[in-house]
């Protein structure tokens, strides 16, 4: 292909009308059910950053802690899906439903052991990753009643990534709208002990976080159970035994996933653990634009997962050139985004972050300072999200993202991190705008690994 036709792919090829309109039917449910779902995190960090710098530092630890989790489950969820698309674009309902039940198994056995670790063994999770002991003394409630978050996650997952690849992701997002409503109120309740409810604090924010995550599971199985929009779902679910043979399929697609995420999930909170070496302050600083980074980043992924989604429904059915054509009209689409949501969140920068007046003025100068770095960057994070997420995995290319997307934040962005943070106590942002060289690098590899055609894998066949 000419340099002048992938030009012209990339930066012209999305806007299309009907192009647009494909992507934005299945994309804005499922951001808003993850912008909903990242509220929850927000709401609570907004709600507890009232309560000084320990308390949001904790909650903030914690939520870097089940984030390694929540990722493992994300690439099970995201192994399903890619399967279940391609299933779909064939029309091959019992291949949807041996994918939904082996994901369904395999999330639950990974995460109840840990659900069971952070219920019992809290304080000693903890020690592992912070000094401080009023970090750890307060983190340790909120990790206890937490745990069960977790669980509850793992079924929501998978339910929800299923659903949407059937051409369902309203119903996700209307259990996610509700879920939030409910945390949101709880939070308010428990938290500071209005309308008769006892001032629990941080642990009150746990409680609400845990309620709320289990209505969003209970409403999501209920629509799998009555809706007649998952019939046919439900009909082979319940008819069609668990076959073993799928598990090779499903693994062979998904273990490379599973890595990625855990070690790379592992990377970005041993920034977080150089973060609460730095100093109380950074630690508090990194926390509090960890939920207005997923936020964000929240407010865009529905672009990424559609796009899988639908490439993978066009490489199931047999369409390789057209989705080819597609994933630079993606990659292109999330650059553009990325370029106009960072000059909306400089624009209101001030407002967003005066409403953590709790925390020490220090910790606001350090988060306004990383805030704006991290404006600046996003269409190259948006750009890599779509690339691996959507583009890449849509075909099965799951390995070559493993390799290289592990080897750049390890070999790279941790060691940058540590020199630079721990031994040369280089300022916070100056910390962090080194390590997004590693984004930067990994833009490149993807955009070329795009090109060669090596992702477009018909999987089902």
């Amino acid at each position: 292909m000419s340099l002048t036709l992938t030009i012209k792919r990339s930066f012209f090829g999305w806007t299309e009308k009907d192009f647009l309109k494909t992507l934005w039917i299945l994309a804005l449910p499922i951001s808003l059910q993850h912008l909903l779902t990242s509220s929850l995190s927000f709401i609570d960090v907004l709600m507890i950053g009232q309560l000084g710098d320990a308390a949001i530092g904790s909650v903030g630890l914690i939520n870097k802690l089940f984030f390694v989790g929540i990722m493992i489950l994300s690439a099970i969820a995201s192994g399903a899906s890619i399967l279940s698309a391609q299933f779909f674009g064939k029309k091959d309902w019992s291949g949807i439903s041996q994918t939904f039940k082996i994901a369904l198994l395999i999330s639950l056995t990974f995460i109840i052991p840990i659900a069971l670790a952070a219920f019992f063994a809290p304080q000693t999770l903890l020690s592992f990753v912070s000094q401080d002991t009023s970090v750890i003394e307060i983190g340790a409630e909120y990790l206890k009643i937490t745990s069960l978050f977790l669980v509850f996650t793992a079924i929501s997952m998978v339910t929800s990534a299923i659903l949407r690849t059937i051409n369902q992701a309203k119903i996700p997002m209307i259990a996610g709208i509700i879920a939030v409503v409910l945390n949101t109120f709880l939070n308010y309740l428990l938290i500071f002990g209005h309308a008769g409810f006892p001032e629990l604090g941080v642990k009150g924010a746990a409680y609400a976080t845990v309620i709320s995550r289990s209505v969003e599971m209970l409403l999501l199985l209920t629509a799998l159970i009555k809706l007649p929009e998952t019939q046919k779902l439900r009909e082979v679910f319940l008819s069609k035994k668990l076959r073993l043979t799928g598990f090779t399929r499903f693994w062979h697609t998904s273990y490379p996933l599973i890595l990625n995420e855990l070690f790379w999930s592992l990377g970005l909170f041993a920034y977080q653990v150089v973060y609460s070496r730095m100093g109380k302050e950074e630690l508090a600083a990194m926390s509090l634009l960890v939920p207005i980074d997923a936020l964000v980043s929240d407010f865009f992924i529905g672009v990424a997962i559609a796009s899988g989604i639908i490439l993978g429904q066009t490489l199931g059915a047999g369409d390789k050139e057209k989705a080819y054509d597609m994933g630079f009209k993606f990659i292109s689409l999330a650059a553009f985004i990325g370029a106009v949501m960072g000059i909306i969140l400089l624009v209101i920068q001030s407002p967003v972050l005066s409403v953590f007046s709790g925390l020490s003025e220090t910790t606001l100068q350090l988060a306004t300072s990383v805030y704006s770095v991290m404006a600046l960057t996003l269409w190259i994070k948006f750009f890599n999200m779509t690339a691996i997420m959507g583009v890449l995995r849509s075909g099965g290319d799951t390995r070559f993202v493993l390799v290289y997307d592990i080897g750049t934040i390890w070999l790279i962005g941790v060691p940058t991190a540590i020199l630079l943070g721990l031994f040369l106590q280089w300022p916070l942002q100056w910390v962090f705008m080194a390590v997004m060289f590693e984004e930067l690098l990994k833009m490149a590899i993807w955009l070329r690994r795009i090109r060669s055609k090596r992702w477009l894998n018909q999987l089902t066949a």
